[in-house]
């Protein structure tokens, strides 16, 4: 039987993914005899670890006519903010422990900001969007990852 002091973590440590043992039987008896097997124990990437989140660590301040605000890029949005994260689990070619995606709260953002779920730019539509200053002077965008 094999058994271990404590516990591997894919992500730290000299291990990290691929330990090599030998495995050694002894028989005291005599005569003294011994056999031994290599064993090489490959670990999958558990998701254990959180993403972090950062973002602009203060307002953003928007005019609702947007004037001020960069040019709308390709997609006819125009960018005002963004946010970042990351995620300490590591991905092989397949995996998807380490991807993070962002989503905005639907429920409490204006009509007409997005999150864009890849890169995490917050975006707002110039000619249809629900920022009115007279309706609501400001308000929070909740980002989640996912």
């Amino acid at each position: 039987m094999l058994e271990s002091a404590g516990f591997f973590d894919y992500e730290v440590g000299p291990t990290r993914q691929t330990m090599h043992l030998e495995l050694v039987a002894i028989d005291v008896d005599n005569p003294l005899l011994r056999s031994s097997v290599s064993l090489t124990l490959l670990l999958e990437d558990r998701n254990d670890n959180a993403p972090s989140i950062s973002g602009p660590s203060t307002p953003v301040l928007l005019a609702e006519d947007l004037s001020g605000a960069p040019e709308a890029g390709a997609d006819g949005l125009v960018v005002v903010a963004s946010v970042s994260a990351q995620d300490d689990d590591e991905s092989r070619a397949f995996g998807s422990n380490s991807l993070v995606f962002y989503f905005e709260d639907e429920t409490a953002t204006p009509r007409g900001v997005t999150v864009d779920p890849e890169s995490g730019e917050i975006k707002v539509d110039p000619v249809d969007n629900g920022i009115d200053f007279e309706e609501t002077a400001s308000f929070i965008l909740q980002v989640g990852l996912s």
